[in-house]
């Protein structure tokens, strides 16, 4: 699934003649200049330091549970309720339009992996992000093995360059 932040218009152009009658002679979208699209992002950036992504970002790779606070990706198993980990996160690529984050998990005993979720400032009591920035479902489960390593690599995109 991909979705997008698009900042979208309306235009509607009315004719009123000296009669009173009112016609509609234009409407429809109109299209976003880019200039609104980068100042947009560079607000975000501004405001969150590459967007709050890694601020203190998770640094933990052994499928240690969430910790407060802090940011980047977490995964999801099988379980009901499902088990939450934190992977250990690095910036890969950061500018003023997108960034692009990697999470690492190291597994030491058998775990089935459903989903990931990216964000910003996890809250315990809430269990999720205080800012989710995206959230996968992964088409198949991902069962892992003592010793094998999952790595999820996200980009979000605000704006093009």
């Amino acid at each position: 699934m991909e979705d997008r932040i698009t900042p979208s218009g309306q235009v509607r152009i009315e004719v009123i003649k000296a009669s009173g009658k009112k016609t509609v002679e234009l409407e429809g979208p109109n299209t976003i200049h880019n200039d609104v699209k980068h100042e947009m992002a560079s607000s975000l950036v501004q405001a969150t330091n590459a967007f709050g992504v890694m601020e203190s970002a998770f640094d933990n790779d052994t499928f240690t549970s969430v910790t407060a606070s802090q940011s980047g990706i977490v995964i999801r198993d099988n379980a009901s309720p499902a088990n939450l980990y934190e992977m250990q996160c690095t910036l890969l690529d950061s500018n003023n339009y997108d960034f692009t984050v990697k999470g690492i998990a190291r597994a030491s005993q058998s775990y089935t992996i459903v989903s990931a979720i990216l964000g910003h400032g996890w809250s315990t009591g809430n269990s999720d992000f205080d800012v989710r920035f995206s959230d996968h479902t992964f088409a198949t489960s991902i069962s892992l093995v003592d010793g094998d390593q999952l790595n999820v690599t996200w980009k979000i995109t605000i704006a093009n360059s």
